[in-house]
């Protein structure tokens, strides 16, 4: 089967898709969607992707910033193909999903690295 993905403008659709992956950051997804930091991708028969490009001295990486549902899996042949297709170099993936990394390193994804966060400031 043959996954069509093609970036599109921030909707209403894609807000409801993503907003359980995006939680609060949903309107700082948006903003960085509508101020082109980001890529909205359309993923027909999944739902909406975000994407953004980061660049270091290793070059450039096509970061998965959320997505909808469930689909990674067969998702990604394809963002492969787009980074390919824009000079990009790797493929990162940022979940807080236990069994992610079961999925990705079947696609050759290596584990980098665990983060923790402390609230310090009692505002939340």
């Amino acid at each position: 089967m043959t996954i069509k993905i093609e970036p599109v403008p921030w909707c209403d659709e894609a807000a409801v898709g993503l907003s359980r992956a995006l939680g609060d950051d949903l309107r700082v997804m948006r903003d960085e969607v509508e101020s082109n930091r980001a890529q909205l991708w359309k993923v027909h028969g999944y739902g909406f992707l975000v994407t953004r490009i980061e660049s270091d001295c290793n070059g450039k990486t096509l970061v998965l910033v959320a997505a909808e549902g469930r689909g990674i899996d067969a998702i990604t042949p394809v963002l492969i193909d787009v980074a390919k297709a824009n000079g990009i170099g790797f493929l990162r993936v940022h979940s807080a999903r236990k069994g992610m990394g079961r999925i990705l390193k079947k696609h050759g994804y290596r584990y980098l690295e665990t983060v923790y966060l402390l609230e310090v400031s009692g505002n939340g």
